[in-house]
């Protein structure tokens, strides 16, 4: 998958983008643009935990991006 390509269309269910992100190559897994994706497939299936990892782990590889603090905040409050 390349960075940032958006899931295909036929993927209905957050269980599909699930499984499908997670035949990611590991090399791949960590890039910023994945990790944002990964981010949003698992916040809309509300699992905030995996959401508060993925957000740490955005901040420390791209700590520039303004997503990761976002989502770290966003996950945070969730898990409340």
């Amino acid at each position: 998958m390349k960075a940032r390509q958006r899931m295909p269309s036929h993927l209905t269910s957050n269980r599909q983008a699930d499984n499908e992100s997670e035949k990611i190559s590991p090399g791949v897994r960590v890039h910023p643009d994945v990790l944002e994706t990964r981010w949003e497939i698992y916040a809309a299936g509300r699992k905030w935990d995996a959401c508060l990892d993925l957000s740490n782990a955005l901040i420390k590889l791209a700590p520039d991006r303004g997503k990761g603090s976002n989502h770290r905040l966003s996950s945070s409050r969730r898990l409340l």
